[in-house]
């Protein structure tokens, strides 16, 4: 990826950037530098990921990170997995009956 690049396309106007997988970020600490040089001017940043944590300490760019009472660092997720199971946010499944 060409950092200064897409930099110069986040400066030169308001910018929506979407990171999908952004967990894939923090797997060589070069993706994450080049992550947060190329987006760090963004006006929004919607970061989308199905592992919303890493086993190892290499942060995932644009997560803050916060402590919790045992010392570990945790992120922040708007829309943990969890809250996705509850059953007034899943979606019922049917399937439509076509013949045949």
């Amino acid at each position: 990826m060409k950092a200064e690049v897409h930099q110069r396309l986040t400066m030169d106007a308001r910018t929506l950037v979407i990171l999908d997988e952004v967990h894939h970020g923090g797997d060589a600490l070069s993706w994450g530098d080049a992550l947060r040089e190329a987006y760090n001017r963004a006006t929004r940043r919607l970061l989308l990921s199905g592992t919303p944590f890493r086993s190892d300490t290499a942060p995932i760019p644009f997560v803050e990170y916060h402590p919790n009472a045992k010392g570990i660092r945790l992120s922040r997720t708007d829309y943990a997995y969890g809250s996705r199971l509850l059953p007034r946010v899943r979606r019922s499944d049917a399937v439509a009956h076509q013949g045949g």
